[in-house]
């Protein structure tokens, strides 16, 4: 399996990459830190970045109670918006401790540690129990699942 016989590799690349992707890919109010949707060229860079998050709120249709994970949170944008807006519980998995570190710290200031909660978690091998969570959402981080991503679908179905 690449991603773990990788898992050093992948950990090393978010904690050194993260400060530059702070620099091109990130938008410090929403926290988005990603590549985003642009569906014309004269959409701006934060409203690329916001556009990734309405998909994702749209798709998921977050509802009062349920409990959605973010796998491969990076520094918790998407889960801090969304909580933001909608009544549903988060939690985020990263395997970055310089990512973690920014969650929480973006966590306490937006005051939402009640409804968010992140972690370091190996996404192939959470540890949560079955059937934890209603939905499950991941922006950029499935690709470290490749060439083989069948032990991380069966790990997010469980």
């Amino acid at each position: 399996m690449l991603y773990k016989n990788n898992l050093s590799d992948v950990k090393k690349y978010y904690d050194i990459c993260t400060k530059w992707y702070r620099w091109f890919y990130y938008d410090k109010d929403s926290l988005a830190l990603h590549y985003g949707f642009w569906p014309t060229k004269n959409t701006s860079r934060k409203e690329a970045l916001i556009n990734q998050y309405r998909v994702l709120l749209n798709l998921l249709n977050p509802k009062t109670g349920e409990l959605i994970l973010d796998a491969g949170c990076g520094v918790g944008g998407a889960a801090l918006w969304l909580a933001r807006r909608t009544k549903a519980d988060y939690i985020g998995i990263t395997i970055s401790k310089t990512q973690l570190k920014l969650a929480y710290q973006y966590t306490r200031e937006r005051k939402l540690g009640n409804r968010v909660n992140f972690q370091i978690k190996n996404y192939f091998d959470t540890k949560f129990k079955n059937e934890t969570f209603n939905k499950i959402f991941a922006i950029e981080s499935f690709c470290h699942a490749y060439p083989n991503p069948r032990p991380l679908y069966a790990e997010m179905y469980r």
